[in-house]
């Protein structure tokens, strides 16, 4: 399989679809590197109130980690999160091991992971099916954001599918940064985000 590009919107798009170089698999580490980094700070790498903002920070490539993000998973997103696709983990002679043998998964026995034996640490109490508690509450806004025109879009061909959110939800500039979560959960849901990637490319029962 393979995840859309543009599934996550303006922040997830990695840099050789901006440039319309062509892409392929890279695209699918670079939007895990993406995922990596939102659960432990809560925010995308690359986050603007103006869609065009969003762009240019991308093709920067300067990412800002907070003082909570771990050292090890810190190493893990520059190398997923590098333009260079000759120096992207996922897409060098080891393909999916370099991200399997990483730092931040030592702990990890992945044929257990296949197998589904590891237990979760956590599990979310659920009342009913429309049971919401677990999410955080935004308030309605009728607020429209500006438009970007076409010529000035590098990614104009998808703009439609775009809508960037009020400024009020998008943290630009975080104040502060939010409490991390456990390493071991987010380890774990990143695992089984990872294991839709692999399964196609890889075999997990290989202890790594």
């Amino acid at each position: 399989m393979s995840w859309r590009p543009l599934a996550r919107g303006p922040s997830g798009i990695a840099p050789e679809v901006l440039l319309n170089k062509g892409h392929g698999k890279p695209v699918d580490w670079w939007t895990l590197g993406i995922l990596v980094y939102e659960m432990i700070v809560g925010y995308p790498p690359f986050v603007d109130e103006d869609p065009m903002g969003i762009y240019q920070k991308i093709l920067s490539g300067k990412i800002v980690f907070p003082k909570v993000f771990n050292k090890e998973a810190k190493g893990l997103v520059k190398k997923l999160l590098t333009a260079d696709l000759g120096k992207r983990y996922g897409n060098l002679k080891n393909g999916v091991d370099d991200i399997k043998q990483h730092k931040w998964f030592q702990s990890i026995v992945w044929s257990e992971l296949l197998s589904k034996k590891i237990p979760s640490p956590f599990k979310p109490k659920v009342a009913s099916e429309t049971d919401t508690s677990n999410f955080d509450e935004y308030p309605d806004s009728d607020e429209q954001p500006p438009s970007v025109p076409a010529g000035q879009d590098p990614c104009c061909f998808c703009c439609s599918a775009f809508s960037s959110p009020p400024s009020a939800a998008l943290p630009s500039s975080p104040s502060s940064s939010p409490a991390p979560a456990s390493n071991s959960l987010l380890l774990v849901l990143l695992l089984f985000l990872l294991l839709l990637l692999v399964t196609s490319s890889s075999d997990l029962g290989r202890p790594a």
